[in-house]
């Protein structure tokens, strides 16, 4: 089994002349069986929810036309989702259930990028 991680979580250790890194397992935010990532075998953890992000949009919709230029440094930050995974763990050890659902459509604030 593969994970997916955040790029800040852990810490940097060397085990067995190898490098590794030390994390929790809330710090695990997808997994994933063989030896690549696919639609197919990823799995949210927790209460994360995988999103397909909209394309690029370079056209206002009242026609105006935005540079490529202008948008190279921005994240996309509409899309559908994708995946949602078993939800948060309340205090009695039981999951409650996402609040999103397959197909709504989200909209996240750029800072969380």
């Amino acid at each position: 089994m593969s994970v997916l991680y955040g790029k800040f979580s852990g810490t940097p250790m060397t085990y067995n002349d190898e490098q590794m890194q030390m994390i929790r397992d809330d710090d695990v935010m997808l997994f994933y069986e063989g030896v690549k990532m696919t639609t197919q075998n990823v799995h949210p953890c927790r209460d994360y929810v995988l999103v397909k992000l909209d394309k690029d949009k370079l056209e206002t919709e009242s026609g105006v036309v935005i540079a490529a230029a202008v948008t190279k440094d921005y994240m996309p930050c509409v899309g559908t989702v994708f995946k949602i995974g078993e939800g948060r763990m309340c205090s009695t050890g039981e999951f409650t259930p996402s609040l999103v659902r397959m197909v709504d459509i989200l909209c996240s604030s750029e800072v969380s990028n």
